[in-house]
């Protein structure tokens, strides 16, 4: 039995990435946007659980020695950072209990230009372009994306190392992707 209804596997799992990000790019609300980013985040931050089961690597030193790696990805380490932020109120050394210093910089509110394209049914293209309230991350190597752009690289970051282990992610369809 599954305590998590529409997460039984590892493509379930990037399935609800993939839901997340389309949830915090169509959110206006900078609130609510913050808050699905945060969902992302800790999706994205668990999945590596969910990949760990899938390779078999589930004692300690073995799962600890593949999250390192993975976190030598400044995207992947900032996803675990931000995760681990939600989570407890002061990040901490495990062993120490002291405050741990995080590498990544920081998140700011910044805008962003959303275009939106649709066509009508008679064929009539029409475009749309809105200045959004957005979030910038700022990561341990200096550079910066806005929430979409982090989020598509985590995405291309799992779907990759998915596939080094023989999972293939096929899309999902778009009435799963935004709960039509």
């Amino acid at each position: 039995m599954s305590l998590t209804p529409t997460i039984t596997s590892v493509h379930g799992q990037y399935r609800k990435m993939e839901r997340e990000r389309y949830r915090t790019i169509h959110c206006k609300n900078s609130i609510h946007r913050a808050d699905h980013f945060i969902n992302f985040c800790i999706t994205a931050h668990s999945i590596q659980d969910y990949i760990l089961e899938h390779i078999n690597k589930i004692q300690k030193s073995e799962a600890d020695s593949q999250k390192e790696i993975w976190n030598g990805n400044p995207i992947i380490k900032a996803v675990v950072e931000i995760s681990n932020s939600s989570k407890h109120f002061k990040i901490r050394n495990v062993k120490t209990k002291k405050p741990r210093q995080v590498t990544t910089k920081n998140v700011k509110k910044t805008k962003s230009k959303f275009v939106e394209i649709r066509e009508s049914s008679d064929g009539t293209i029409w475009t749309n372009i809105e200045e959004v309230n957005d979030y910038s991350v700022h990561i341990s190597d200096g550079s910066r994306h806005n929430l979409d752009e982090f989020m598509k690289s985590v995405l291309a970051f799992w779907k990759a190392e998915l596939k080094s282990h023989g999972v293939i992610i096929r899309r999902q369809s778009c009435a799963s992707l935004i709960g039509e």
